[in-house]
Protein backbone atom coordinates (compact mmCIF):
# COMPACT_ATOMS: atom_id res chain seq x y z
CA UNK A 1 0.00 0.00 0.00
CA UNK A 2 1.07 3.39 -0.33
CA UNK A 3 2.26 5.42 2.40
CA UNK A 4 -0.79 7.49 3.20
CA UNK A 5 1.32 9.57 5.76
CA UNK A 6 3.99 11.12 3.45
CA UNK A 7 1.56 11.75 0.83
CA UNK A 8 -0.53 13.73 2.90
CA UNK A 9 2.36 15.37 4.62
CA UNK A 10 3.82 16.00 0.52
CA UNK A 11 2.28 19.18 0.78
CA UNK A 12 3.29 20.27 4.29
CA UNK A 13 6.46 19.29 3.57
CA UNK A 14 6.96 21.35 0.26
CA UNK A 15 5.35 24.73 2.60
CA UNK A 16 8.07 23.84 5.12
CA UNK A 17 10.70 23.43 2.58
CA UNK A 18 9.80 26.00 -0.35
CA UNK A 19 7.50 28.54 1.31
CA UNK A 20 9.28 31.42 -0.93
CA UNK A 21 8.27 29.05 -3.97
CA UNK A 22 4.68 28.27 -2.48
CA UNK A 23 3.58 31.73 -1.81
CA UNK A 24 5.17 32.74 -5.54
CA UNK A 25 2.37 30.43 -7.09
CA UNK A 26 0.21 31.33 -5.50
CA UNK A 27 0.69 35.19 -5.90
CA UNK A 28 1.01 34.24 -9.34
CA UNK A 29 -2.55 32.15 -9.62
CA UNK A 30 -4.06 35.01 -7.81
CA UNK A 31 -2.87 37.92 -9.69
CA UNK A 32 -3.03 36.11 -12.86
CA UNK A 33 -6.14 35.09 -12.51
CA UNK A 34 -8.16 38.58 -11.62
CA UNK A 35 -5.70 39.84 -14.43
CA UNK A 36 -7.42 37.48 -17.39
CA UNK A 37 -10.87 37.92 -15.69
CA UNK A 38 -10.56 41.39 -15.54
CA UNK A 39 -9.28 41.65 -19.32
CA UNK A 40 -11.97 38.82 -20.89
CA UNK A 41 -14.71 41.27 -19.05
CA UNK A 42 -13.41 44.31 -20.97
CA UNK A 43 -12.74 42.58 -23.98
CA UNK A 44 -15.76 40.17 -24.10
CA UNK A 45 -17.96 43.24 -22.96
CA UNK A 46 -16.45 45.24 -26.40
CA UNK A 47 -17.14 42.65 -27.90
CA UNK A 48 -20.85 41.60 -26.83
CA UNK A 49 -22.64 44.77 -25.35
CA UNK A 50 -25.00 42.83 -23.43
CA UNK A 51 -22.41 40.58 -21.53
CA UNK A 52 -22.17 42.03 -18.77
CA UNK A 53 -25.67 42.68 -18.39
CA UNK A 54 -25.91 38.40 -18.77
CA UNK A 55 -22.97 37.40 -16.53
CA UNK A 56 -24.44 37.15 -13.73
CA UNK A 57 -27.22 34.45 -15.61
CA UNK A 58 -24.29 32.37 -16.83
CA UNK A 59 -24.68 34.34 -20.73
CA UNK A 60 -21.76 34.53 -22.55
CA UNK A 61 -23.69 36.42 -26.11
CA UNK A 62 -22.02 34.82 -29.01
CA UNK A 63 -20.19 37.75 -29.92
CA UNK A 64 -17.53 37.19 -27.06
CA UNK A 65 -17.17 33.20 -27.45
CA UNK A 66 -13.98 32.99 -29.03
CA UNK A 67 -12.60 35.53 -26.65
CA UNK A 68 -13.71 33.66 -24.03
CA UNK A 69 -12.26 30.63 -25.31
CA UNK A 70 -8.81 32.59 -25.65
CA UNK A 71 -9.11 33.32 -22.03
CA UNK A 72 -9.80 29.67 -20.72
CA UNK A 73 -6.82 28.47 -22.93
CA UNK A 74 -4.48 31.38 -21.24
CA UNK A 75 -6.15 30.73 -17.57
CA UNK A 76 -4.96 26.79 -18.71
CA UNK A 77 -1.71 27.52 -19.58
CA UNK A 78 -1.29 29.90 -16.22
CA UNK A 79 -2.29 27.11 -14.03
CA UNK A 80 -0.18 23.92 -15.77
CA UNK A 81 2.64 25.89 -15.42
CA UNK A 82 2.39 26.40 -12.02
CA UNK A 83 1.35 22.94 -11.31
CA UNK A 84 4.37 21.92 -13.91
CA UNK A 85 6.84 23.72 -10.75
CA UNK A 86 4.78 21.95 -7.88
CA UNK A 87 5.48 18.53 -9.22
CA UNK A 88 9.00 19.52 -10.29
CA UNK A 89 9.88 20.97 -6.68
CA UNK A 90 8.48 17.40 -5.22
CA UNK A 91 9.97 15.06 -7.66
CA UNK A 92 13.55 17.47 -8.12
CA UNK A 93 14.25 18.94 -4.46
CA UNK A 94 17.58 19.86 -5.73
CA UNK A 95 15.72 22.04 -8.46
CA UNK A 96 16.22 25.83 -7.24
CA UNK A 97 15.56 27.85 -9.77
CA UNK A 98 12.90 30.50 -9.69
CA UNK A 99 10.27 29.13 -7.92
CA UNK A 100 11.18 25.76 -10.28
CA UNK A 101 8.98 27.32 -13.30
CA UNK A 102 10.12 26.54 -16.49
CA UNK A 103 8.67 26.98 -20.17
CA UNK A 104 9.08 23.41 -21.39
CA UNK A 105 7.35 20.72 -23.35
CA UNK A 106 6.55 19.30 -20.06
CA UNK A 107 3.95 21.66 -19.91
CA UNK A 108 3.00 21.60 -23.25
CA UNK A 109 2.51 18.17 -22.46
CA UNK A 110 0.62 18.09 -19.93
CA UNK A 111 -1.84 20.77 -21.56
CA UNK A 112 -1.83 18.00 -24.55
CA UNK A 113 -3.52 15.54 -21.27
CA UNK A 114 -5.64 18.03 -19.98
CA UNK A 115 -7.39 18.17 -23.74
CA UNK A 116 -7.25 14.61 -23.66
CA UNK A 117 -8.91 14.00 -20.57
CA UNK A 118 -11.43 17.08 -21.25
CA UNK A 119 -12.59 15.05 -24.28
CA UNK A 120 -12.34 11.48 -22.99
CA UNK A 121 -14.59 13.29 -20.18
CA UNK A 122 -17.68 14.26 -22.12
CA UNK A 123 -17.34 10.92 -24.30
CA UNK A 124 -17.72 8.75 -20.96
CA UNK A 125 -20.20 11.76 -19.20
CA UNK A 126 -22.08 11.65 -21.77
CA UNK A 127 -22.40 7.63 -22.54
CA UNK A 128 -22.49 7.01 -18.60
CA UNK A 129 -25.76 9.75 -18.32
CA UNK A 130 -27.67 7.77 -21.47
CA UNK A 131 -26.89 4.35 -19.99
CA UNK A 132 -28.48 5.52 -16.77
CA UNK A 133 -31.28 7.24 -17.84
CA UNK A 134 -31.90 4.12 -20.43
CA UNK A 135 -31.59 1.75 -17.20
CA UNK A 136 -34.14 3.80 -15.30
CA UNK A 137 -36.68 4.17 -17.92
CA UNK A 138 -36.03 0.34 -18.95
CA UNK A 139 -37.00 -0.33 -15.28
CA UNK A 140 -40.00 1.82 -14.94
CA UNK A 141 -41.43 0.12 -18.13
CA UNK A 142 -40.34 -3.35 -16.90
CA UNK A 143 -42.25 -2.99 -13.91
CA UNK A 144 -45.58 -1.37 -14.96
CA UNK A 145 -44.68 1.97 -14.74
CA UNK A 146 -43.49 2.35 -10.97
CA UNK A 147 -41.75 5.23 -10.74
CA UNK A 148 -40.33 4.27 -7.09
CA UNK A 149 -38.68 1.32 -9.08
CA UNK A 150 -37.73 3.73 -11.76
CA UNK A 151 -35.85 6.31 -9.31
CA UNK A 152 -34.60 3.53 -7.05
CA UNK A 153 -33.21 1.71 -9.88
CA UNK A 154 -31.49 5.05 -11.56
CA UNK A 155 -30.19 6.49 -8.19
CA UNK A 156 -28.41 3.34 -7.88
CA UNK A 157 -27.60 3.82 -11.54
CA UNK A 158 -25.98 7.13 -10.85
CA UNK A 159 -24.37 5.90 -7.33
CA UNK A 160 -22.77 3.06 -9.93
CA UNK A 161 -21.03 5.74 -12.06
CA UNK A 162 -20.35 7.89 -9.31
CA UNK A 163 -17.99 5.30 -7.78
CA UNK A 164 -16.81 4.06 -11.10
CA UNK A 165 -15.67 8.05 -11.97
CA UNK A 166 -14.21 8.07 -8.59
CA UNK A 167 -12.52 4.61 -9.27
CA UNK A 168 -11.13 5.95 -12.47
CA UNK A 169 -9.92 9.57 -10.79
CA UNK A 170 -7.94 7.52 -8.25
CA UNK A 171 -6.16 5.27 -10.78
CA UNK A 172 -4.91 8.26 -12.74
CA UNK A 173 -4.39 10.64 -10.42
CA UNK A 174 -0.83 10.49 -10.82
CA UNK A 175 -1.07 10.96 -14.70
CA UNK A 176 0.20 14.49 -14.55
CA UNK A 177 3.30 13.90 -12.66
CA UNK A 178 4.56 11.04 -14.77
CA UNK A 179 4.35 13.27 -17.80
CA UNK A 180 7.30 14.95 -16.12
CA UNK A 181 9.17 11.68 -15.48
CA UNK A 182 8.25 9.85 -18.42
CA UNK A 183 8.81 12.87 -20.64
CA UNK A 184 5.60 11.77 -22.52
CA UNK A 185 1.77 10.90 -22.10
CA UNK A 186 0.90 7.44 -21.00
CA UNK A 187 -2.39 6.67 -19.35
CA UNK A 188 -1.93 3.20 -18.97
CA UNK A 189 1.52 3.85 -16.75
CA UNK A 190 -0.57 5.77 -14.14
CA UNK A 191 -2.86 3.00 -14.69
CA UNK A 192 -0.52 0.78 -13.73
CA UNK A 193 1.50 1.83 -11.09
CA UNK A 194 -1.66 2.73 -9.00
CA UNK A 195 -2.52 -1.15 -9.17
CA UNK A 196 -3.27 -2.11 -5.72
CA UNK A 197 -3.20 0.83 -3.89
CA UNK A 198 -6.42 2.33 -4.77
CA UNK A 199 -7.99 2.39 -1.19
CA UNK A 200 -4.12 4.03 0.15
CA UNK A 201 -4.81 6.50 -2.48
CA UNK A 202 -7.89 7.55 -1.84
CA UNK A 203 -7.83 7.61 2.08
CA UNK A 204 -4.76 10.00 1.43
CA UNK A 205 -6.92 11.95 -1.16
CA UNK A 206 -9.58 12.58 1.12
CA UNK A 207 -7.76 13.64 4.25
CA UNK A 208 -5.65 15.88 2.02
CA UNK A 209 -9.59 17.55 1.27
CA UNK A 210 -10.41 17.91 4.62
CA UNK A 211 -7.23 19.35 5.79
CA UNK A 212 -7.62 21.95 2.44
CA UNK A 213 -11.00 22.99 3.20
CA UNK A 214 -10.38 23.28 7.40
CA UNK A 215 -7.24 25.98 5.89
CA UNK A 216 -8.77 27.16 3.48
CA UNK A 217 -12.06 28.52 5.71
CA UNK A 218 -9.13 29.86 7.97
CA UNK A 219 -7.76 31.84 5.32
CA UNK A 220 -11.06 33.35 4.37
CA UNK A 221 -11.95 34.18 7.80
CA UNK A 222 -10.47 38.05 6.88
CA UNK A 223 -12.44 38.21 3.50
CA UNK A 224 -15.24 37.10 5.46
CA UNK A 225 -14.90 39.96 8.33
CA UNK A 226 -14.42 42.64 5.71
CA UNK A 227 -17.31 41.72 4.05
CA UNK A 228 -19.30 41.78 7.36
CA UNK A 229 -17.67 45.30 8.11
CA UNK A 230 -18.96 46.81 4.95
CA UNK A 231 -22.05 45.53 5.15
CA UNK A 232 -22.23 47.06 8.55
CA UNK A 233 -20.78 50.50 6.95
CA UNK A 234 -23.31 50.36 4.37
CA UNK A 235 -26.90 48.92 6.05
CA UNK A 236 -26.43 46.26 3.94
CA UNK A 237 -24.62 43.28 2.16
CA UNK A 238 -24.39 45.59 -1.09
CA UNK A 239 -20.64 46.09 -0.83
CA UNK A 240 -20.00 42.82 0.59
CA UNK A 241 -21.26 41.39 -2.66
CA UNK A 242 -19.44 43.28 -4.85
CA UNK A 243 -16.70 41.35 -4.05
CA UNK A 244 -18.03 38.16 -5.49
CA UNK A 245 -18.55 39.62 -8.42
CA UNK A 246 -16.09 39.69 -11.42
CA UNK A 247 -13.53 42.51 -11.74
CA UNK A 248 -14.42 45.12 -14.15
CA UNK A 249 -18.00 44.30 -14.81
CA UNK A 250 -20.39 47.41 -15.14
CA UNK A 251 -21.53 48.67 -11.72
CA UNK A 252 -18.91 47.21 -9.80
CA UNK A 253 -16.30 49.46 -7.79
CA UNK A 254 -14.69 47.57 -5.10
CA UNK A 255 -12.63 49.37 -2.76
CA UNK A 256 -8.80 49.37 -2.52
CA UNK A 257 -8.71 47.66 0.51
CA UNK A 258 -11.38 45.04 -0.76
CA UNK A 259 -9.06 44.01 -3.67
CA UNK A 260 -5.82 44.14 -1.64
CA UNK A 261 -7.93 41.59 0.70
CA UNK A 262 -8.98 39.47 -1.99
CA UNK A 263 -5.78 39.12 -3.56
CA UNK A 264 -3.88 38.36 -0.48
CA UNK A 265 -6.47 36.09 0.53
CA UNK A 266 -6.74 34.48 -3.20
CA UNK A 267 -3.02 34.27 -2.80
CA UNK A 268 -3.02 32.16 0.54
CA UNK A 269 -6.34 29.95 -0.79
CA UNK A 270 -4.26 29.20 -4.38
CA UNK A 271 -0.79 28.71 -2.28
CA UNK A 272 -2.68 26.53 0.15
CA UNK A 273 -4.52 24.38 -2.53
CA UNK A 274 -1.51 23.84 -4.68
CA UNK A 275 0.75 23.16 -2.09
CA UNK A 276 -1.32 20.13 -0.47
CA UNK A 277 -2.92 18.81 -3.84
CA UNK A 278 0.03 19.06 -6.05
CA UNK A 279 2.62 18.35 -3.17
CA UNK A 280 1.12 15.11 -2.01
CA UNK A 281 -0.17 13.84 -6.05
CA UNK A 282 4.03 14.09 -6.63
CA UNK A 283 4.78 12.88 -3.31
CA UNK A 284 2.30 9.75 -4.35
CA UNK A 285 4.11 9.52 -7.76
CA UNK A 286 7.17 9.78 -5.92
CA UNK A 287 6.50 6.73 -3.40
CA UNK A 288 5.04 4.59 -6.08
CA UNK A 289 8.05 4.84 -8.44
CA UNK A 290 10.34 3.75 -5.21
CA UNK A 291 7.97 0.80 -4.68
CA UNK A 292 8.13 -0.62 -8.35
CA UNK A 293 9.90 -3.94 -9.29
CA UNK A 294 13.64 -3.28 -9.64
CA UNK A 295 13.20 -4.41 -13.13
CA UNK A 296 10.40 -1.79 -13.55
CA UNK A 297 12.63 1.26 -11.58
CA UNK A 298 11.39 4.31 -13.73
CA UNK A 299 14.54 6.88 -12.92
CA UNK A 300 13.73 10.32 -11.82
CA UNK A 301 15.39 11.64 -15.23
CA UNK A 302 16.45 15.33 -15.21
CA UNK A 303 13.36 17.71 -16.42
CA UNK A 304 13.04 19.52 -19.55
CA UNK A 305 15.10 22.84 -19.93
CA UNK A 306 13.87 26.28 -20.48
CA UNK A 307 12.94 26.53 -24.36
Amino acid sequence: MANIGGIVGGGFELMRRRPGAVLCWGALSAVGGAVLNYAQMRVVGAASPDFAAHWANGGFGAGGFAAGLVFGVLSLVLSTILSAAAFRAVLWPEDRGFASIRLSMDEVRMIGLTLILYVLSLVFGLIGGLGVVFLGSLAGLLSGGSAGVAAALTFAAGAALLCLVVFVLVRLSVVYPLVLVRRRISLDAAWELTRGHFWSLLGAYVLIALMTMLVLMLAVLPLVALGLQSGIASGGGERWMTMLQPLGQAGVSPTPVQVIVTLVVGTLMASVLLAMWSGGVASATRDLLARQAPGQDEHLVEPDALM
